[in-house]
């Protein structure tokens, strides 16, 4: 579980949902994750989770975890990000964008300059079938998330000679904080997987070393746990 020791990784808006379970994977990995978004210890959030909270159990589960606040709307948030960790750490091996809100592509992977990296999109099966007379996802979300797939496809040719592989990830439905918090709208989700399960899946897929082959992939989440021998996706996250 410790097969990244010594890597370090940005998750947006991993204050909660999937970019918070994504932080948790890898810190089981033992990774150092920067954990960002703008749910902080103020008391000014309406949905259980923070940053720091996430931090704490990215470290407890064996990786660091950093909370930084930053409101990836604002470019001079992100660039002050990107240059503290440039300070700090020196390098940047992954970058996960799952917040919603981001500022232009060249901005974030600025910091992966030195040639070689992954950076990791989450997408949404959404954005393969769309919106359908049956489902429940709204036109926004399916058209954005649709978006990130082409954006990461996109991304993955231009960056393909600097070394640098580019994938969106598409989870299954998940349980997270906002769906707890809405049975109204979701409905029974008992069926549904537990965040972390994309997380140890992304960690897994990080260790594996072979990105670059997969650039400009849309990875399933389940079908990547298959692949990779992921088969405990119900269980806490454990150290």
């Amino acid at each position: 579980m410790r097969k990244l020791n010594g890597q370090v990784a940005v998750v947006t808006g991993a204050s909660r949902g999937l970019g918070k379970g994504i932080a948790l994977g890898l810190g089981e990995a033992g990774a150092t994750v920067y954990v960002t978004g703008r749910s902080a210890n103020d008391g000014k959030t309406s949905l259980p989770g923070t940053i720091e909270e996430t931090a704490a159990e990215v470290t407890r589960l064996g990786g660091e975890g950093i909370a930084v606040y930053c409101d990836h709307r604002v470019d001079g948030d992100v660039e002050a990000l990107f240059g503290h960790i440039g300070v700090e750490q020196g390098r940047l091996d992954l970058l996960v964008n799952n917040a919603f809100a981001s500022p232009e592509q060249r901005v974030l992977w600025g910091g992966l300059a030195r040639g070689d990296g992954l950076i990791i999109n989450v997408a949404s099966h959404a954005a393969g079938s769309g919106k359908t007379a049956r489902s429940r996802v709204i036109l926004p979300y399916s058209v954005s998330k649709a978006g990130v797939h082409r954006l990461s496809a996109d991304m993955a040719v231009e960056l393909r000679d600097m070394g640098i592989a580019v994938v969106s990830v598409w989870p299954p439905a998940s349980k997270t904080e906002g769906t707890l918090a809405q049975p109204e709208v979701f409905g029974d989700i008992s069926g549904w997987r537990p965040p972390i399960f994309t997380g140890r899946v992304v960690a897994a897929f990080v260790a594996g070393g072979d990105a670059l082959a997969r650039s400009g992939e849309a990875l399933v989440i389940e079908d990547l746990a298959d692949e990779l021998g992921i088969t405990d996706p119900t269980s806490s996250p454990q150290r």
